[in-house]
């Protein structure tokens, strides 16, 4: 497999069998739609869906992290975000 991201000024290639989820996962999050997997000898694309990657990080990902994709996705802070879900504080009093 191929990871592969071009933008005006940065075009990176990444080759082989077992790229470190980390570097995908960096990848992605750092240029999102900018990223395609390829799939090496026919250049067709992989739908990363089907990857092991993305079944592996998916796997690992919790709702909270995808609670703190969302808030810095929206420039929001904790606070903000609080307010908007009801004014629910930063830090629960019970500890929670």
């Amino acid at each position: 497999m191929q990871a592969v991201v071009k933008t005006p000024h940065i075009k990176i290639n990444v080759q082989g069998d077992n790229i470190p989820a980390k570097l995908l996962f960096f990848l992605k999050e750092e240029y999102g739609n900018k990223v395609k997997f390829i799939e090496e000898g026919t250049g067709k694309p992989v739908n990363a869906v089907h990857t092991q990657w993305y079944k592996k990080i998916k796997a690992a990902t919790t709702p909270g992290d995808y609670l703190r994709i969302y808030r810095e996705r929206n420039g929001l802070t904790q606070t903000k975000l609080g307010e908007m879900a009801g004014g629910v504080p930063r830090q629960s009093e019970n500890g929670a």
